[in-house]
């Protein structure tokens, strides 16, 4: 189907993190208590991990693994196939004794480990192997979110403590660029870190390096919160524009292509593209989660004359 929605826990759930796979078969969408995989091409719950007390969580680009911080430290799971992952145990090994993981995050490329800790004040860089320390960054009180460039040339850091994000530049370890976002700062980096994305109360779009903010010709005005995220391909930017629907935007010529809503309203807290680019998954509150087949809606639109490309 072009869209479905799924209900995937009790409805006092803000489901505030979603993750896809190395293979975009498999997404993980969770809060601080819950994670739930789901089978996004077969629309699938395979299993609901509750009371994992979870803060943050990624997939491992080059294996099957699933890492989470959760209040015994840092842990990682492999998920195997999905048939074992239904029936079977999920093997854990604990990665790191140290609590307070507020976020975590591998590079684009996979061979670098970001990870915040609440508690140091800091976000580490480590390579691949979770044990080569290769930057400590901060302090960023209060540091809970973070975004990885390309190569991990930047990492950008997030507080709801103190509201602002962020920019390191990992060679040096010296803030680049901050700004005071909002309530739940966060970010995101374009694909082939060209751009920044720093959004939370308010949205802003950047030139990495110089830090210069462009605008976005937003039809209805800015965006109240604009959760974002970059296609795979570098050539669409999503965003929240008004809490409840979704604006995409085409980078390469400048504009809005497409304006995504929902049969009902609940609000969206994060976006993620497919690694392929095809699907557009949110995570809302009320434990709702809806997912875009963006290459349906193109195929149609194609046969009107009004695709984006």
């Amino acid at each position: 189907s072009v869209f479905f929605d799924l209900n995937l826990g009790d409805t006092t759930m803000r489901l505030n993190g979603c993750r896809f796979s190395a293979d975009g078969r498999m997404a993980a969408i969770g809060c601080e208590t819950n994670v739930v995989l789901l089978n996004v091409p077969e629309q699938r719950v395979v299993r609901k991990l509750p009371n994992w007390r979870i803060a943050a969580f990624t997939f491992d680009p080059w294996d099957e693994m699933l890492l989470a911080a959760a209040t015994t430290g840092l842990h990682r799971w492999r998920i195997g196939s999905t048939q074992l992952l239904e029936t079977g145990p999920v093997d854990d090994e604990r990665v790191f004794r140290e609590r307070g993981w507020r976020a975590i995050s591998f590079s684009p490329e996979g061979d670098r480990f970001v990870a915040a800790n609440i508690h140091s004040n800091a976000a580490y860089v480590f390579d691949r192997t979770l044990t080569n320390l290769v930057a400590a960054l901060g302090p960023h009180p209060g540091v809970d979110r973070l975004a990885v460039a390309p190569g991990a040339r930047w990492i950008a850091t997030g507080s709801t403590t103190d509201r602002w994000l962020r920019v390191w530049n990992t060679a040096s370890g010296m803030k680049e660029f901050e700004q005071a976002v909002g309530a739940a700062p966060d970010a995101a980096f374009s694909a082939d870190g060209k751009w920044l994305a720093a959004f939370g109360g308010s949205f802003t779009l950047l030139e990495t390096g110089s830090w210069r903010t462009f605008e976005l010709p937003f039809p209805h005005g800015r965006p109240l919160a604009g959760a974002t995220a970059f296609s795979p391909d570098n050539r669409l930017l999503a965003v929240v524009s008004d809490l409840f629907d979704v604006q995409l935007f085409d980078l390469e010529q400048w504009q809005p292509v497409a304006l995504l809503r929902t049969p009902s309203q609940a609000q969206i807290y994060a976006l993620a593209f497919s690694p392929d680019g095809t699907r557009l998954l949110a995570t809302c509150e009320v434990a709702r989660l809806r997912v875009w087949d963006l290459s349906r809606i193109r195929r149609g639109l194609n046969e009107i004359g009004l695709d984006w490309r």
